[in-house]
Parts: structure tokens; C-alpha cells; sequence
């Protein structure tokens, strides 16, 4: 039961942390284009 939580936990936090990275890459180009 627990390494069914900790697999949850894992995939949960890969995805935010793929998440976090997608935006903050938008960002970066989004505020490079403004800069141009």
C-alpha cells in the first residue's frame, strides 16, 4: 500500500515539476519577444 502512495507522490511531483518548467520556459520567451 505504501509504495503504491510513494509511485503516486513521484509521478505527482514529476508533473508539477514538468509543469513549473514549461512555464517558466513561456516566460523567458514570452519576455524575450517583449524585449525585441
Amino acid at each position: 500500500m505504501t509504495n503504491v502512495l510513494w509511485t503516486f507522490l513521484v509521478h505527482t511531483g514529476a508533473m508539477y515539476l514538468a509543469f513549473a518548467v514549461f512555464v517558466g520556459l513561456c516566460f523567458i520567451v514570452v519576455n524575450a519577444l517583449v524585449k525585441e
